[in-house]
């Protein structure tokens, strides 16, 4: 068979400029173009419109608001936020929307409409949410069993840790093209993370049935969990248009309003007494954490759960007392940021065993060894054990690997010099990084497997390719157990009338799901094939036409069948093709074409208790990373960062390298250059790439390396592999701590994420 590089090559459209995103789908004669209306205001009411300026424009169709909708609330958890605003949140609220002939128009006559507002005064940071009791949920709880018991040479440390939000920066901005047709059947074609959300939050929005809604993902030019909820938001407005004008509509954003609009990853506030021994050992935790949750609750609550989940990170806490709270501010609502929480926890942790180095003059990474789960301390805070566990001898590796002590005793030959205009940093941290959502029901996905009489297979998942290479990878594992060159399999676009009832693709959990139920789907045909194999083999010629003589191949015959190199073969000296095989079976009527449905087995967590088996599983890792700082700018470049992941068995290691490298620069961003500022009156003040930084190549370390620790017996995954979408974000907090090392700040009792310039200068001042 002639190889053939199908339209989801991975290499070939999405790396190469080739994908078509929503706003590359060609417009059709008459279609209408949206544009959001926002506030100008972070706190009040709208009192009313004037459209003098904008009812006479000759590109002027309509403007929909809350009067044109009955049912004004929506939300991934609890429907807490209008689609349109009455009562004004923050700063750039949706309160309106304008539908017009051409895209430039529908943007300048949004500007042109005039806002009467009644005005309050914002809550705009998290303390004075705390001051006045401002919050969107009560107050969660772990607690240790067992209490501290106080000895007299252990050693308190108390402070305070403020940690930064941080804007995911997809390359497509929000995007949704909805086309209406007769029946009241929508087709909305989405740049979302989550398909089924959207085809519910739109339902919601126009009193359509979800049966008549159908929701297209091609790829996404990026998401990061930026999609995983807001872009039903965007869907839902461009249906409503499309069901009220019985048109297709189009809405694409602006980068600008896109970063207004749009959650970030959620602030923490963290206040903390950590008590350990002389010898840096833990005893006890105590930590009060607060995130921004913004104006309306989205998915903070589990943002929030699964910081707690994660503020151990690689490191056993024997007494704890964890409390969480959300905060409700007049800013953004935010949303899922890769990691979900998960970042917030461990940056507190990896924060405080610098900390404790550094306060009782021992080398933090033999604080952070002498505190690694390890034998016997296996526990985490919420009670599950660890199973497999290799974080002592990942550290131990990684520390021959890039010669710590060497470097170690460089560094501090590098610092004592005081006529250098440079100080360096060295820091050791990992990552322990829970693989499921928290959300039990999430944990679930299907799969639709065809395969044609040519011998190609089509694959349909609920999994969305962001650039992440899902879709190579499940393409890879079918290619693998099909025995069959990745060019026979082609997979298709993900779509709701294919795939019903899906999760989002988030919580790094996109493979693990979907490949799972494809090979579940995959298991059912090949069973038939192999009967079919079987039947053949008994007639000693590569025919049967006679579905009489099909029979169901016995245990002992299954074990010896191999699908391999395209063939089927095993039995004698029978090697079938598998396209053969294929036509055969369309020709006896046996079905080449299957359903399956996965769920993740044995996990679950206790509300009440709060204990349990939230996870399936953990990715593990750790880096050190060697910084130097210019005393005189506070500029940062990150030396060297020399990075040993735990993935399993990867499905496939350039995807995985790719992915544990972006995550690092992608976090590195968030600890040094990427800041939010808003403005006293709500606004965001860094809302373009011309005010919020982004690490650019001259950002990325100068000596950057990815090793794999080999083990297989993650056998709970498929493939034995690991998830890699989050777990390695943990790993760029060691560029924060690395500065902490250089400037020698730990024993300041209130610190703040991230480290810029600036920032360095207060400290180095």
């Amino acid at each position: 068979m002639k190889k053939k590089i199908f339209a989801d090559e991975f290499s070939s459209s999405h790396t190469q400029g080739k994908t078509i995103y929503v706003d590359d789908i060609a417009p059709v004669v008459g279609e209408v173009h949206l544009y959001p209306v926002l506030s100008t205001i972070a706190k009040g009411k709208v009192a009313d419109f004037d459209l003098t300026q904008v009812e006479t424009d000759p590109n002027f169709i309509n403007f929909f608001s809350a009067k044109d909708i009955k049912d004004n609330a929506w939300g991934p958890m609890i429907a807490d936020q209008p689609f349109f605003a009455n009562k004004i949140q923050y700063y750039g609220e949706i309160i309106g929307l304008i539908a017009a002939k051409t895209p430039a128009s529908s943007r300048q006559l949004a500007k042109k409409v005039k806002v009467e507002y009644q005005e309050a005064k914002p809550i705009l940071s998290i303390q004075e949410a705390i001051k006045k009791k401002s919050f969107l949920c009560d107050t969660i709880s772990f607690i240790s069993p067992k209490k501290y018991k106080n000895n007299i040479d252990d050693v308190g440390i108390v402070g305070e840790f403020h940690i930064g939000g941080q804007e995911h920066f997809y390359l497509e901005t929000q995007a949704a093209r909805v086309t209406y047709s007769e029946g009241n059947h929508l087709k909305i074609e989405s740049s979302t993370q989550h398909p089924t959300e959207v085809q519910h939050i739109c339902s919601k929005m126009t009193n359509i049935p979800y049966s008549q809604i159908t929701v297209e993902v091609n790829k996404l030019g990026g998401g990061f969990g930026g999609k995983e909820s807001q872009a039903s938001h965007i869907a839902a407005l461009c249906a409503l248009a499309s069901v009220k004008l019985q048109k297709t509509c189009r809405l694409i954003l602006d980068r600008d309003e896109d970063f207004q609009i749009t959650g970030k990853r959620h602030p923490f506030y963290h206040k903390y007494k950590i008590i350990v021994s002389p010898a840096g050992q833990i005893r006890h935790l105590k930590v009060d954490m607060y995130s921004d949750g913004g104006a309306y609750l989205d998915l903070s609550l589990p943002i929030l759960q699964r910081g707690m989940f994660h503020v151990d990170n690689c490191y056993y806490i024997p007494h704890y007392e964890i409390n969480g709270r959300i905060a409700k501010t007049n800013k953004v609502s935010n949303t899922a940021f890769r990691g979900f929480g998960g970042p917030q926890g461990a940056a507190l942790i990896e924060m405080l065993m610098e900390r404790i180095g550094q306060h009782l003059e021992l080398d933090p990474y033999q604080v952070r060894q002498i505190n690694l789960y390890q034998k016997n301390k296996l526990t985490t805070p919420y009670g599950q054990k660890i199973k497999h566990n290799f974080l002592p001898e990942i550290f131990s590796d990684l520390a021959k690997k890039s010669a710590y002590q060497s470097q170690r005793k460089k560094i501090k030959k590098l610092n004592s010099d005081p006529t250098s205009e440079w100080l360096y940093g060295m820091s050791m941290t990992g990552t322990k990084f829970g693989i499921s959502f928290t959300a039990k029901f999430l944990n679930q996905g299907n799969a639709l497997i065809n395969i044609l009489p040519d011998g190609t297979m089509q694959a349909s998942t609920g999994a969305i390719e962001m650039g992440q290479g899902v879709s190579h990878k499940i393409r890879k594992i079918l290619s693998d157990y099909w025995g069959l060159t990745p060019e026979r399999i082609f997979m298709l676009k993900t779509n709701t009338e294919k795939n019903a009832n899906t999760s989002a693709t988030a919580a790094s959990s996109g493979t693990d799901i979907n490949a799972s139920a494809a090979l579940i789907a995959s298991e059912k045909i090949k069973n038939r094939l192999m009967d079919l194999y079987y039947s053949v083999s008994l007639l000693r010629k590569k025919e049967l036409m006679d579905e009489s003589k099909l029979k169901k191949c016995p245990k002992d015959k299954v074990k010896k069948i191999k699908f391999a190199n395209n063939t089927v073969q095993g039995l004698g000296k029978l090697v079938i093709s598998f396209q053969e095989l294929t036509s055969m079976a369309y020709m006896n009527r046996v079905s080449l074409c299957d359903y399956g449905h996965y769920k993740t087995e044995k996990i679950w967590f206790d509300d009440k208790t709060k204990r349990g088996n939230p996870f399936l599983y953990y990715s593990t890792g750790a880096v050190n990373t060697v910084v130097k700082i210019n005393k005189f700018t506070g500029e940062i470049k990150v030396q060297e960062a020399k990075i040993l992941m735990d993935l399993g068995r990867p499905v496939d290691e350039k995807i995985d390298r790719g992915q544990i490298m972006g995550a690092y620069i992608q976090a590195q961003g968030w600890v040094t250059t990427e800041e939010l500022i808003h403005r006293p009156d709500g606004f965001l003040a860094t809302h373009s790439p011309t005010t919020y930084k982004i690490p650019n190549i001259q950002d990325i370390p100068r000596k950057f390396s990815v090793d794999f620790f080999p083990n297989e017996t993650n056998t709970a995954n498929v493939a034995k592999s690991k998830a890699v979408g989050e777990p390695p974000f943990l790993l760029g907090t060691s560029v924060y701590t690395a500065i902490m090392d250089a400037l020698h700040c730990g024993k300041k009792n209130e610190l703040s994420l991230p480290f810029t310039g600036e920032n360095i200068l207060d400290h180095l001042s």
